[in-house]
């Protein structure tokens, strides 16, 4: 009987995260199933466009000791950041996402694995620049976020030009709450194909628009890029061999992977 139960239980997660995983969104089917949830989802969930994620958390990897640390990740999407952090150690981890599907599926989840007191699941927009968390991270994940800025969140009546200086500014508060800032951005605005943030959508003038950007605030210890083909990716550091762009890749795996170290936070040496 209690056997059954547990059946019966599994059954019903397995059913509530493959809805919610498949709930139809901008940003739906983008992630990874992290490595935890596959015993009980198997190969039920993949996403729409493969992204690398566990590529991208190799290179991390290599340059992040994330055991013991407090994590903070904006749009975190399905959490595979999140739930992969846990996996290697971190202390715990305050997930913040907009979507409540997305947000319901981290929760149930955590639940499931048992770690909900790991994770703090906020759905809702990361409001940059505010006081909506006094406190300090050792590592902030923030991947593919800003450049939804007057879309997603923020003020849509932004122009072209402001919007890339708001996006700068977004990215330069978090010196301010986090040591190490994990960052990707996009090359086209909300998106959008038609809304170029560079005039010749390349590796070289996203790289430069950051390094300059956000010198006062970070220095930027690594920038990884993805070399290889779409079956296979290993994210290198920024080379001048590598910094051309890839268009076998596709424009998700041209975007540089920036490990960041604040100048602001305490601590700081």
């Amino acid at each position: 009987m209690q056997e059954k139960k547990q059946q019966s239980t599994e059954k019903d997660t397995f059913d509530r995260l493959n809805k919610l995983y498949r709930s139809r969104s901008k940003h739906s089917s983008y992630q990874s199933l992290p490595k935890s949830l596959i015993p009980l989802l198997g190969n039920e969930i993949e996403p729409e466009i493969e992204r690398k994620d566990k590529s991208r958390m190799d290179y991390i990897l290599q340059h992040i000791d994330l055991n013991g640390k407090q994590v903070l990740d904006i749009g975190g999407n399905t959490g595979y950041f999140t739930f992969e952090s846990i996996e290697h150690g971190v202390k715990s981890v305050r997930y913040f996402e907009g979507n409540k599907d997305h947000a319901a599926f981290v929760a149930t989840a955590a639940s499931h694995l048992g770690i909900s007191e790991k994770i703090n699941v906020i759905n809702g927009y990361y409001t940059f620049g505010s006081l909506e968390t006094k406190d300090q991270f050792d590592v902030c994940f923030c991947l593919n976020v800003v450049h939804h800025l007057g879309d997603d969140f923020g003020d849509q009546a932004l122009d072209i030009e402001t919007a890339k200086s708001v996006m700068i500014d977004s990215v330069n508060a978090l010196a301010a709450k986090c040591e190490i800032l994990i960052f990707q951005m996009g090359f086209n605005w909300k998106g959008d194909v038609g809304l170029p943030l560079f005039s010749n959508g390349t590796k070289l003038e996203l790289e430069a628009f950051i390094r300059t950007g956000v010198g006062k605030y970070f220095d930027i210890l690594h920038c990884g890029v993805a070399t290889g083909n779409k079956k296979s990716v290993v994210y290198e550091e920024l080379s001048e061999k590598n910094i051309p762009r890839n268009d076998v890749l596709g424009e998700f795996l041209n975007r540089p992977i920036f490990i960041m170290k604040s100048k602001k936070t305490l601590g700081y040496s």
